[in-house]
C-alpha cells in the first residue's frame, strides 16, 4: 500500500511567514471555576508557551513558530495555574481541552462534540478537525466504542494531505499498522521524502523518520547490534561472545519479562526448540524487561529456561530494548553466527522450530 503511495508527487505549501493567531469560546464557560485563564502547550522540554485572560469562555492567543508543532488548549483553574508557575506537570483540565496544529495562520477553535474541540483554519488542522469529528461519529456508532482501522481511511487522508502535517500523522498511522514489514518501511522513507521541508522541520516528522530507520537498521539481512548486559549474577554478557563462540550457528536474541502473559506462552515452543537444536548449534540470549531481580531468576529457574539471560532490571528502559526499538514483548531477532545478520524476526510458536529445521 505504501509503495504505492510513494509513486505520487506532492506541491509545496507557499511560505507565509510565523505568524499565527488562535481565537475561539469555551462553550461549556458557564462550568468553569471563573474567568481565569486559558493555556496554549505543546509537546516540548517547556511545554506552556503562552497563558492568556478567558473572558465568559473566550480567548485568542497571537504569536511566532517556527517548526509546527502538535499543541493543546486548556481552560485552567487558579489551582491550575499555580502548577504552572510552580514548574509542576498537569493534564488538560476535564472542563474542556483543545488538540490541534499549531502552525503559521489564522485559526479559529470548534466544537467537535461535548467538552472535545479542534482547530479550522489552515489545511493541515482542517483535516486533522474532520478525522476527530469522524473518530467521534465511528465511536457512537459503534456497538463497544471501538473503531477498525478500516474505517478511518488513512491512506485517502493521506493522499490528500501530503504538503502538510496531518499527512505525517496518517503515514504514522499507516506505519504503525504495517511495521513488522521492511518493504512498508522503506516506502514510508520514500513518502517521507515528499513532504515539503517546512513540515520535515517538524518534531512529528522527524519522529517517523527517525523510527522508520532505527527499524530498517534491523530489517531481515543486517547485521545485529552488539550489547552487553549483566546475568543474574552481576557477570557482563557480550552479545558478541555469544554469537562468535563455536560452538553457536545461530543465536535468538530473545526480548521477553516474567510479567508478560504471551511470553510465558511461548516458552514451551522455545523450550521445546532448544532441547531439540541446542546439540546443533542453536543458543538463546534471553533479555529481560524485568524490574524485579527476584521475579527475573525465578522466572528463570522455576520455568527451566536453561540458555542464556540478562537484563538491567530497567522495564521498558532497558538498555538494549531501546537499541533494538522493542516496544512490545515478546520480540525477537535469529541471528546466523557465521555472517552475524539477521536472518528471521518475530518467531512465535511452531514458526521458531521451522525455521530451525530449514537452516539446520
Amino acid at each position: 500500500m505504501m509503495a504505492a503511495l510513494a509513486a505520487m508527487v506532492c506541491g509545496c505549501t507557499e511560505n507565509v511567514g510565523n505568524s499565527y493567531t488562535i481565537s475561539g469560546t469555551f462553550e461549556n464557560s458557564q462550568c468553569l471555576l471563573c474567568d481565569s485563564a486559558v493555556l496554549l502547550n505543546v509537546e516540548s522540554d517547556e511545554p506552556v508557551i503562552s497563558i492568556v485572560p478567558l473572558h465568559n469562555g473566550s480567548f485568542t492567543f497571537s504569536g511566532q513558530v517556527d517548526t509546527m508543532h502538535l499543541a493543546l488548549i486548556t481552560p485552567a483553574s487558579d489551582s491550575l495555574l499555580l502548577m504552572v508557575r510552580e514548574g509542576m506537570v498537569f493534564h488538560s483540565d476535564s472542563l474542556g481541552h483543545c488538540l490541534f496544529l499549531l502552525e503559521p495562520g489564522k485559526m479559529q477553535m470548534a466544537r467537535i462534540d461535548g467538552n472535545e474541540y479542534g482547530v479550522k483554519g489552515t489545511k493541515a488542522n482542517d483535516a486533522f478537525y474532520k478525522f476527530q469529528s469522524d473518530l467521534t461519529e465511528l465511536q457512537k456508532e459503534s456497538e463497544d466504542g471501538g473503531i477498525r482501522y478500516d474505517d478511518i481511511d488513512f491512506e485517502g487522508r493521506l493522499k490528500a494531505n501530503l504538503d502538510n502535517w496531518f499527512g505525517v500523522y496518517c503515514l504514522n498511522s499507516i506505519f504503525d499498522a504495517y511495521s513488522d514489514s521492511d518493504g512498508e518501511m522503506e516506502a514510508a522513507l520514500e513518502i517521507l521524502d515528499m513532504f515539503p521541508d517546512n513540515v520535515k522541520l517538524s518534531s512529528g516528522w522527524q519522529s517517523v523518520y527517525n523510527a522508520a530507520n532505527s527499524r530498517l537498521a534491523l530489517a531481515i539481512g543486517k547485521p545485529y547490534l552488539d550489547f552487553t548486559q549483566n546475568d543474574a549474577d552481576g557477570n557482563p554478557v557480550s552479545a558478541k561472545d555469544v554469537i562468535s563462540d563455536p560452538a553457536n550457528k545461530y543465536v535468538l536474541i530473545d526480548f521477553w519479562a516474567s510479567w508478560c502473559g504471551p511470553c510465558m506462552g511461548e516458552l514451551p515452543y522455545m523450550k521445546d526448540a532448544y532441547a531439540k537444536y541446542a546439540p546443533k548449534g542453536f543458543q538463546i540470549l534471553g533479555v529481560s524487561l524485568d524490574q524485579d531481580r527476584e521475579a527475573w531468576v525465578n522466572a528463570v529457574r522455576n520455568n527451566e529456561m536453561n540458555w542464556i539471560h540478562v537484563s538491567d532490571l530497567n522495564y521498558w528502559q532497558n538498555e538494549v530494548a531501546r537499541q533494538y526499538n522493542i516496544n512490545s514483548v515478546p520480540s525477537n531477532f535469529l541471528i546466523d553466527c557465521s555472517t552475524g545478520c539477521i536472518v528471521a524476526k518475530d518467531l512465535r510458536g511452531e514458526e521458531l522450530a521451522e525455521k530451525l529445521a530449514e537452516l539446520l
